[in-house]
């Protein structure tokens, strides 16, 4: 059963990702992935429900980062 969130708001999503954060480190990493995935599917919820188009907005993001940081020359040496 899939439960539903409402009223979600930056504040809880930051203070959620705090306490995952410092609660992961001692945990097997099968235990982990399932709660890195639970992040993700929360993560869908959340962008369906606000009408945000998740792969543009990551399409925009990293076209950011590959303008504002390069990759140095030498890497393909």
């Amino acid at each position: 059963m899939v439960q539903e969130h409402t009223d979600v708001t930056l504040a809880d999503v930051k203070r959620l990702l705090e306490q995952f954060a410092a609660s992961r480190a001692d945990k097997p990493r099968n235990h982990v992935e399932s709660e890195y995935g639970d992040l993700l599917l929360y993560l869908i919820l959340l962008a369906g429900k606000s009408g945000v188009d998740l792969v543009a907005g990551a399409n925009r993001e990293l076209e950011h980062r590959a303008r504002s940081m390069p990759v140095p020359a030498d890497r393909y040496l």
